[in-house]
């Protein structure tokens, strides 16, 4: 970005790499994260406040989104001996080809732990607890969120892909998400969400914001390949505690996210 002064043009993308600023403050992509919670079938949109809190907001009514970017990353939950819970997870990321670092956290630790590194296919073999859940950018109103999905609600998800023909993608269209009920062998009833399609999309208006989407997170993909990833960053892929997943619910293996339609 050049900047004009009195006397003369200034690089100022090329002074602020030189400045070494970047090695001490990172850009960090932040949006509201929409959850939806399969013990209650109840959904919020989590939205950060200013010093850095999620603050949860229960919403209610019919809830459209339309799916701009898939991400991915690597979860697991684990409930310890005395009650309280280990969750391990990766940064965040685009394909199953890319290098992830792990990160473990504990009930009361004020940071995640850097624990492994190394390729999905690596790390599923080390650690294979861990089990894929994707990120969805999503249009919902006015506002871009990200939405997490797993489990049976990830499996709906690749189903709901099928509907579509190859001419057709998910930035074409709303898309409305309601929820079902399930019962696993233990008796245990739990909800997963459910995917329906709905009104065309004003494309104009999703270049708009797909577009930031995209940029923002090269920027950020790009600074931690370049500089690595801290323990500190790891906060930005977890928005709140994980909740347990009912055991019946089988996560999908390998699946790329070129093969969504986008």
């Amino acid at each position: 970005m050049v900047k004009k002064t009195k006397d003369k043009e200034v690089d100022l993308d090329q002074l602020v790499e030189w400045s070494g600023e970047s090695s001490v403050r990172r850009f960090k992509f932040v949006v509201p994260v929409l959850k939806f919670n399969g013990s209650t079938d109840k959904w919020s949109l989590l939205t950060p406040d200013e010093e850095g809190n999620w603050v949860p907001e229960e919403l209610k009514g019919d809830i459209e989104i339309v799916i701009l970017k898939v991400r991915r990353t690597l979860t697991s939950y684990e409930k310890l001996p005395d009650g309280s819970g280990l969750r391990m997870f990766t940064n965040e990321h685009s394909s199953w080809k890319d290098g992830l670092t792990v990160f473990e956290m504990k009930k009361g630790d004020s940071r995640p732990r850097m624990v492994d590194a190394g390729t999905t296919k690596d790390l599923r073999q080390r650690w294979p607890n861990l089990k894929l859940r994707q990120n969805l950018y999503c249009l919902l109103g006015d506002k871009t969120v990200k939405f997490p999905v797993r489990g049976k609600s990830l499996s709906n998800l690749f189903a709901y892909h099928d509907t579509f023909k190859a001419s057709e993608h998910f930035i074409q269209f709303w898309t409305k998400l309601g929820s079902h009920s399930e019962t696993n062998e233990g008796g245990l009833t739990y909800y997963v969400v459910d995917w329906v399609r709905g009104s065309e999309s004003d494309l104009s208006l999703i270049a708009e914001k797909l577009k930031e989407v995209k940029e923002s997170l090269e920027l950020q993909d790009k600074q931690y390949a370049e500089l690595g990833t801290r323990e500190e960053d790891a906060v930005l892929h977890e928005a709140e505690p994980e909740v347990e997943s009912p055991k019946s619910e089988e996560e999908p293996e390998e699946i790329q996210v070129k093969d969504l339609p986008l």
